[in-house]
């Protein structure tokens, strides 16, 4: 964009925007110094639309995550999710602690899932519904009967799936 109309006179437009929306993403995800004001803003902002409240920067790593009602479309956030999706970091549900991955999307913990699978008709169901951590082990493993207590006929239709046919591969 030119100089004259406000630009750097280096960057298109939309590269642009997406490198000063770089600065608040520093600001977010910089944990070595104090923490500012609006880092505590935005980290509360994010909070409200996170499935982990502790965590609040999980919908950077998951799109599914990122839809939320109280997501207004003209807020800071959807730029900011945008820069991030620029920078194409490629993230692995692998290198995530154990009790993180409960608030991941379900269908993103599998691999290799057929496209008319019933998963994909569920891109935001929280894996905690059908997966708990067992301390004992310290392994995710499938809820049994008596623990789920919502949509009885997906989690059997996933039972089968894993156990039985073994289509699904987590």
């Amino acid at each position: 964009m030119p100089i004259t109309q406000g630009g750097t006179g280096l960057l298109d437009p939309i590269t642009q925007y997406l490198r000063i929306q770089m600065k608040w993403m520093f600001i977010l995800f910089d944990t070595t110094q104090h923490s500012s004001p609006f880092q505590e803003f935005l980290l509360r902002h994010l909070g409200r639309i996170s499935s982990d409240p502790s965590n609040p920067v999980l919908p950077f790593f998951s799109a599914p995550l990122r839809h939320h009602p109280m997501l207004h479309p003209t807020s800071i956030l959807h730029g900011l999710f945008k820069s991030f999706d620029h920078l194409d970091i490629t993230f692995k549900l692998d290198e995530v602690s154990l009790p993180n991955l409960l608030y991941f999307p379900l269908n993103s913990m599998f691999q290799n899932v057929p496209q008319d699978n019933w998963l994909h008709r569920y891109p935001r169901l929280a894996a905690s519904t059908f997966f708990v951590l067992d301390p004992s082990n310290h392994r995710l493993r499938l809820k049994v009967e008596h623990e789920y207590t919502i949509l009885p006929r997906l989690f059997k239709r996933l039972y089968k799936d894993i156990l039985e046919r073994r289509m699904a591969k987590l």
